[in-house]
């Protein structure tokens, strides 16, 4: 009937502004999200793309993973957007397999020993 896995986007920025615009494209594409969390030193803040907690295979699923492969779209195409993301998959049904990929399309994948590879294309 279908298994959970949880797939996440980190996003971290220096700049307001751009942040918040990463904020609001993942608002429009319907996504859940964080508010956006200010650090404790040289002015970086981050918020998260929260699971859609479906399983996997199901509508809900589905509409997840379409958004944040356009939210990852928009992010990789967006001149001077200057914001650092992972996309990571975890937990669920499968905890041993734990997955993350970072915004330069390099691959970190599928963690052992906390080694890995996998791109976003291959997580999502």
């Amino acid at each position: 009937m279908g298994y959970i896995r949880h797939d996440a986007i980190i996003v971290t920025a220096w700049d307001s502004e751009r942040l918040a615009r990463c904020v609001a494209k993942a608002a429009e594409l319907g996504l859940c999200h964080t508010e956006i969390v200010g650090s404790k030193s040289n002015g970086y803040a981050s918020f998260m793309i929260v699971p859609d907690g479906s399983k996997e295979g199901w509508p809900a699923s589905d509409e997840g993973k379409t958004a944040r492969e356009a939210w990852i779209f928009w992010a990789r195409n967006t001149e001077e957007l200057w914001a650092d993301w992972v996309l990571v998959n975890y937990g669920g049904d499968e905890p041993e397999y734990t997955s993350i990929a970072d915004h330069n399309g390099k691959e970190a994948g599928a963690l052992e020993n906390n080694r890995a590879s996998a791109t976003p294309e291959k997580m999502l």
